[in-house]
């Protein structure tokens, strides 16, 4: 599949690009982590099919399968862009964390998977005291075989090379995905609510996802750091 990327936008000084959501970063619109696909992109496995198996190492080191974790419980699997440098994967995960007490109650497993290295994961976790399970995927080996890798990044584009489009599986008891979640913009994203009422079967209705917007935060400056190093 030939994917096109997005690159409406404008530039409002040094470093500032506005897309055409709104949305303010250091780099233009279809440059590098801000490359939105335009039109039909893939998503990976389908509403019906079991939910592949993922395993990997978790923050801590350990070797980790989902699969087997969440003892027969249904799950909801994020694949997000870094918790290191995208202030709306950074922003979704502080959502997420608050809705922990209701997939708790919902008796849902709740996994992250980045293409970051271990050690950034332990980091993320210990600053932000986040309790779900965050899995490391660096070398984009399970971003790969779900098929959802960005491919609009080219192969030498470091340090973003190997970025999922970011989405959402929410599975039943069986592993069997119930819905899944993704969007052409990297800023919208579904939140707790939208995840519990997919767990319940309840149609989900996509004006109601949380528009991520950021823009001085850590986590842009960052990223700003690592444009200037390339």
């Amino acid at each position: 599949m030939q994917i096109e990327r997005d690159t409406r936008g404008s530039e409002l000084g040094p470093n500032q690009y506005e897309d055409a959501e709104g949305y303010i970063a250091p780099l233009p619109a279809g440059f590098g982590p801000r490359s939105n696909p335009l039109g039909a992109f893939p998503t990976g496995p389908e509403v019906g099919e079991p939910l592949p198996d993922v395993i990997t190492l978790d923050s801590d080191g350990n070797g980790f399968d989902l699969h087997a974790d969440r003892k027969g419980q249904p799950a909801i699997l994020v694949f997000t862009r870094s918790a290191v440098w995208c202030p709306p994967c950074r922003t979704q995960l502080l959502e997420l964390e608050k809705g922990m007490p209701a997939f708790d109650a919902a008796g849902a497993k709740l996994y992250v998977l980045s293409y970051d290295e271990v050690d950034a994961l332990a980091d993320f976790k210990k600053a932000h005291g986040t309790t779900f399970a965050m899995l490391s995927d660096p070398d984009s080996e399970i971003i790969r075989e779900f098929g959802i890798l960005n491919t609009t990044i080219a192969e030498d584009d470091h340090p973003w090379d190997g970025i999922p489009y970011p989405g959402v599986y929410v599975t039943d008891s069986d592993g069997i995905i119930l819905e899944k979640f993704f969007e052409n913009n990297f800023t919208v994203r579904p939140g707790p609510e939208q995840l519990l009422a997919a767990l319940k079967g309840e149609q989900v209705d996509p004006v109601s996802y949380t528009h991520l917007r950021a823009h001085e935060t850590d986590s842009y400056l960052v990223c700003r750091r690592l444009l200037e190093k390339k």
